[in-house]
């Protein structure tokens, strides 16, 4: 999956444009993978902290209360770095695609189905967001 985000070589003939595309693209990819192991270091390190300290009878009312309180720094850099990952992982598909069609409709139909994916992961988390402030 790594290597997709280098598979675009900017070449000496491309348009300033076009490589300025293509050099967005690797960092997309490059800051994807980034925040995607950032999210899973600050998970892991959030689990082993509660795998060491046990909670204390009626500490929290929900175990998503607990973990927020017990592993702040933990809860919201996992968080904040997976959905940064999947925007930057979308910027990069998104920028394949225009990159790769040589039609205009098909690139802007591309875009359209990573746009739609977007929204659809940020209705996703807002909803969670939601569902958490009414039952906390």
């Amino acid at each position: 999956a790594f290597s997709g985000a280098f598979a675009l070589q900017p070449a000496a003939s491309d348009s300033f444009a076009r490589g300025l595309l293509i050099r967005l693209h690797m960092l997309s990819g490059v800051g994807a993978l980034s925040a995607e192991l950032i999210a899973v270091v600050a998970s892991t390190a959030a689990i082993d902290k509660l795998s060491f300290a046990p909670p204390a009878a009626n500490v929290a009312g929900s175990l998503g209360e607990y973990v927020q309180r017990a592993c702040e720094f933990e809860w919201v850099a996992s968080r904040a770095n997976f959905m940064l990952g999947l925007l930057q992982f979308l910027a990069m598909v998104g920028l394949r695609a225009w990159l790769a069609f040589n039609s205009a409709p098909f690139s802007r139909v591309a875009v359209a189905l990573v746009c739609a994916a977007l929204f659809l992961m940020l209705a996703f988390a807002e909803d969670a967001q939601l569902y958490r402030r009414g039952h906390s």
